[in-house]
């Protein structure tokens, strides 16, 4: 059995790896809207295996049928900082202002679609070092009493806070679907990135009706 104890993590603070379960599990309660008719769609992909992602995150982080371990998937960051199998379908498009965004997990694990300032960590401390996205985006997370942001050489993370689900932050677990409203989005262009995998990242470039 691989759990995060068992990996070799390099200098990842032992508070991070207990809030890496805790917040994926949290997310489970996220509520989702239902999709709407029309737009464009966007999929989110994983090939997460269930039963090392659960062993060493927690029950219930992975429901899917992948074949990628949690082990592999730790070692594919660890040599690129990313994986191009967590993914969304759609990384650069156009949609019209009033025309909904459908999101549609087809992966096994949970993934949120948010609008960011400019692409940045999200709020899994070891997915951000592993991917050197050492600074949350604060759409994604936030910090009390205006601390400096977490890194590995300041490993206090108490004060470390998820941002939670919005009309422009939509969590939608593995197998469901959602819908992103962009009637309150002016013309112009967006950055979107999953908050726990934040390499996951699109441009919508929103035109007026």
């Amino acid at each position: 059995m691989t759990t995060l104890k068992a990996l070799n993590l390099g200098r990842l603070p032992r508070p991070a790896l207990v809030f890496l379960g805790a917040a994926i599990i949290a997310i489970a309660f996220v509520t989702i809207s239902h999709a709407d008719s029309g737009g464009t769609t966007v999929e989110f992909r994983d090939r997460c295996e269930p039963n090392s992602f659960n062993a060493a995150v927690g029950p219930g982080t992975c429901v899917g049928s992948g074949d990628i371990t949690f082990a592999q998937f730790i070692q594919r960051l660890i040599e690129t900082g990313t994986h191009n199998q967590w993914r969304y379908s759609r990384t650069d498009f156009e949609v019209r202002r009033g025309e909904p965004i459908k999101l549609v997990n087809r992966g096994g694990e949970t993934h949120s679609f948010t609008k960011v300032d400019q692409f940045a960590g999200g709020f899994v401390i070891p997915l951000n070092a592993l991917s050197g996205n050492f600074t949350p985006s604060p759409a994604c997370a936030v910090y009390d009493n205006n601390r400096p942001v977490l890194n590995l050489d300041d490993p206090s993370g108490t004060t470390f806070v998820p941002v939670g689900p919005n009309a422009t932050s939509i969590f939608v677990p593995a197998g469901g679907r959602a819908s992103l409203d962009t009637a309150p989005l002016t013309g112009g262009m967006y950055r979107f990135e999953c908050c726990i995998h934040p390499w996951m990242q699109a441009v919508v470039r929103v035109r007026e009706s």
